[in-house]
């Protein structure tokens, strides 16, 4: 997957420098669309290249990469997303979920056990 990111990569480098470079052509009459078509394609080479280096760093093992790791709240799985994530992957999903507010922390969950409780003796007494 990397090799062909980066010949992908690769490619779109090829075709900026060439069309850019290009001065005798229909596109010389029409700067705008020239100077948009530049940008597009850049724009789609920051994407390929952005995947390139997700797919560099997929190898990484670290211990807690909800803080270290730049991909944000992207989690790198091996099933895909309609496939079963194994042991580690589910560790890490839980913990970004967690972390992020949409599963409460177990803290929180005895706490509002412990209020909840205190409540009901109070509505018994």
């Amino acid at each position: 997957m990397v090799k062909q990111l980066k010949r992908v990569v690769q490619c779109y480098d090829v075709a900026i420098t060439a069309l850019d470079k290009q001065r005798d052509s229909v596109l010389t009459q029409m700067p705008t669309y020239k100077s948009h078509f530049l940008q597009f394609l850049a724009f789609q080479r920051a994407i390929f290249r952005k995947m390139l280096n997700v797919q560099l760093r997929k190898s990484e093992t670290l211990e807690n990469d909800y803080l270290v790791k730049p991909e944000g709240h992207l989690v790198l799985v091996t099933c895909g997303h309609r496939g079963q994530p194994n042991r580690a992957e589910e560790k890490r999903i839980s913990r970004l979920m967690r972390k992020s507010g949409f599963i409460p922390m177990l803290e929180e969950l005895s706490q509002i056990k412990k209020e909840q409780e205190k409540t009901f003796e109070q509505a018994i007494d």
